[in-house]
């Protein structure tokens, strides 16, 4: 597992809190390409709901606008210097719709998920 997911895991772990480890969890490094190219997102199959969470709106935007994902923009993580922010194409804004929540704290992604359906053990 690499470096930088082992430190983004433990820097916000409250956001591992809320996931299901029967789930499928879909890395870059695992899948041979990252976000927002979509053959990532095309590692996602045969469920009948997804709830895609990110900090970035220009990777949720692909997955609302593809394939239907409901989405939540989990702000705590949002940093304004990463690099990928400044490359062309990532400011984007998302549609105003149910379908997208945003959550500025680990008790805003637990209210978006019961909204989407999932209740959490």
């Amino acid at each position: 597992m690499p470096t930088v997911f082992k430190l983004v895991a433990k820097q916000n772990n409250d956001i591992f809190r809320v996931y299901d480890k029967e789930s499928p969890m879909i890395l870059s490094y695992n899948a041979g390409a990252i976000k927002p190219n979509p053959d990532i997102y095309k590692e996602i199959r045969g469920f009948g709901k997804v709830i895609f969470i990110d900090d970035k709106e220009s990777y949720l935007k692909v997955g609302y606008e593809l394939f239907g994902w409901n989405a939540i923009l989990y702000t705590p993580l949002v940093d304004p210097a990463e690099t990928v922010r400044s490359l062309p194409g990532h400011a984007v804004q998302l549609p105003k719709t149910e379908d997208i929540k945003v959550a500025d704290n680990i008790g805003e992604v637990e209210e978006a998920l019961k909204y989407f359906g999932v209740h959490l053990r």
